[in-house]
């Protein structure tokens, strides 16, 4: 018996598309604009999950942008209400670095409750003192006053 030929054996290659072909174009990445309103839709919408990819697409593919800055607040919020409070700390500090940011006392108060779910009492008590020093007369003063006489 006579082996068969090698060429045979191989499969055949695809023909190479003309250099004139027309390529396929990835989809162009949404503005930092239109991903947050479609994140404030699917928030709206309570869906949850939704808000959460969207927020978190607009924070990777716009980082530098003031829509993503704002979004880490929100991000934050529905990662605690989620029970992710490891990963609402990390946004609410992210949001905290920057400087500026009309957001600023709303992070502070969610970085002290992911604080509180997480444990960290220590970080939660100064994180609180810091809080009412900066901002005294807040309508959470009492609240947080509450939480400090509990905490060890």
């Amino acid at each position: 018996p006579v082996p068969e030929p090698l060429e045979e054996a191989l499969p055949e290659e695809e023909p190479e598309a003309p250099i004139d072909a027309p390529r396929r174009k990835a989809a162009p990445t949404p503005s930092a604009d239109e991903l947050l309103r479609t994140a404030q839709d699917a928030l709206a919408a309570k869906d949850t999950t939704g808000a959460i990819r969207k927020y978190s697409a607009l924070v990777r593919h716009h980082p530098r942008s003031a829509q993503a800055r704002a979004a880490r607040v929100s991000l934050g919020r529905l990662q605690l209400s989620s029970g992710r409070a490891k990963k609402a700390l990390a946004q609410f500090d992210r949001y905290l670095d920057g400087t500026g940011g009309g957001l600023r006392r709303e992070a502070e108060l969610g970085r002290i409750d992911a604080l509180r779910k997480l444990g960290r009492a220590d970080a939660q008590k100064r994180a609180i003192e810091a809080f009412l020093k900066a901002h005294p007369n807040t309508v959470h003063a009492g609240r947080l006053r509450k939480q400090l006489e509990t905490l060890p």
